[in-house]
């Protein structure tokens, strides 16, 4: 199965700037129950805090 890396704020996760999130969307959302996500904010990753 092919993994896909999507970041957490579009699979609803409030890691943005704001503290909020973009998501959740259906397909993003399906995906992850089928294990094919795999999760990443960029951002919070290189050790910025949220909200910035």
């Amino acid at each position: 199965m092919q993994k896909i890396l999507v970041s957490r704020c579009l699979l609803g996760h409030r890691v943005r700037y704001d503290g909020g999130a973009s998501g959740p969307f259906d397909q993003l959302a399906q995906w992850l129950d089928e294990g094919r996500v795999v999760p990443l904010c960029p951002e919070v990753a290189g050790g910025l805090p949220t909200p910035r």
